[in-house]
């Protein structure tokens, strides 16, 4: 259905059964912050066995998501749930819309330039399933979630 959008498949946050307790949109968040902790906590764990360092070695945490919000966010809440050290820096970055992934590359380049001694990680969560509005027939929302798989 939606072959020139050049998505091979994409993947719903919950299991299809969930998405009807969903009333409203601080439900969606609430399950959106359970959600995003666990995928960014996850690739975060991929990337430092892939280049064979550990929490500790991390020096900054850069954290970008349009999909959702959380406060504290997701980036603080991982350094308990991490044990990453107490004092990594941080930098959460919302509200840029479709740029922000862009936005957040720059930011870690511009921070991996002025300190090339430190390791950072950049972590990306969109989970648009979420964002699905069931009454909104428009070709947007249609694209935006279209050809979802549980």
């Amino acid at each position: 259905m939606l072959a020139r959008v050049g998505v091979d498949g994409r993947h719903l946050a919950l299991p299809i059964d969930h998405y009807d307790d969903l009333i409203d949109w601080g439900d969606t968040n609430h399950r959106w912050i359970e959600v995003a902790e666990d995928l960014a906590e996850q690739s975060i764990c991929r990337a430092l066995t892939r280049t064979g360092l550990c929490e500790a070695d991390l020096d900054a945490i850069f954290f970008v998501s349009v999909t959702g919000i959380a406060s504290p966010s997701i980036d603080a809440r991982l350094i308990n749930r991490m044990n990453l050290r107490p004092n990594i820096k941080r930098n959460p970055i919302f509200g840029l819309g479709c740029v922000a992934g862009a936005a957040g590359i720059a930011r870690v380049a511009d921070y991996v330039r002025a300190y090339p001694e430190h390791n950072a990680v950049l972590v990306s969560v969109e989970l648009c399933s979420l964002t699905w509005q069931r009454k909104d027939l428009s070709v947007a929302n249609v694209i935006s979630s279209g050809d979802q798989q549980p």
